[in-house]
């Protein structure tokens, strides 16, 4: 009373003050450093995909809260990144989506999308036949499938028609009537699209 009386002056005088007490509460802050993540609904226009990964920057912040609700935060989602017909690079700023009661040391995270076009490739490739044991031979039905690829234009003239492996494992036969189709060697930037058909009738046969 009278520090606020020393504020007022002599000429205020102070009868009463209510309430004469309020309760502080005070909890433990604790900081803790988590992934971003990236809410997204992306569609490229035809023919076109990512080039690589996409790009958070920071990939992940610092948080601030009450150390019991940072140890139920496992991460931080961005904004909803909803973009149709992508065919170029982007770059995006999108606003941190924070729970109540939490602060951070950014509010916002850039995000990076590099572009390219890809072509569609069909090829026809026989499948191997992997870890077979002594004493026995194999028939597969059919010995050729057709292997659809994706990969970028500007890699196509650099790839070998015979770079790309399919096989069976024979280890991994069991009571079954058909097997699946792995495959190796695929290129970097290379993707299978589709394997037709993906598992072979087999016939095993005791030498």
């Amino acid at each position: 009373r009278k520090e606020m009386t020393d504020i007022l002056g002599s000429s205020i005088e102070i009868m009463n003050l209510t309430p004469e007490r309020v309760i502080v509460s005070f909890a433990n802050k604790m900081k803790k450093s988590v992934p971003v993540i990236l809410n997204k609904d992306i569609n490229f226009k035809q023919t076109f995909w990512l080039a690589n990964e996409i790009k958070l920057i920071p990939s992940s912040v610092m948080i601030f809260g009450e150390e019991s609700f940072l140890d139920s935060i496992s991460h931080i989602m961005t904004d909803l990144l909803k973009l149709n017909e992508l065919d170029r690079n982007q770059v995006y700023e999108l606003p941190l989506v924070l729970p109540d009661g939490l602060k951070c040391n950014t509010n916002s995270v850039l995000v990076e999308l590099n572009v390219e076009s890809f072509i569609e490739e069909v090829i026809i490739q026989e499948v191997e036949i992997r870890n077979l044991k002594e004493g026995y031979s194999m028939k597969l039905f059919p010995r050729d499938v057709s292997v659809s690829l994706r990969m970028p234009k500007n890699i196509y003239q650099l790839l070998k028609t015979n770079f790309l492996r399919l096989y069976i494992d024979a280890a991994d036969l069991r009571d079954q009537k058909t097997i699946p189709i792995h495959y190796d060697n695929l290129p970097e930037k290379v993707k299978v699209e589709r394997i037709y058909p993906n598992h072979l009738e087999f016939l095993l046969i005791k030498e």
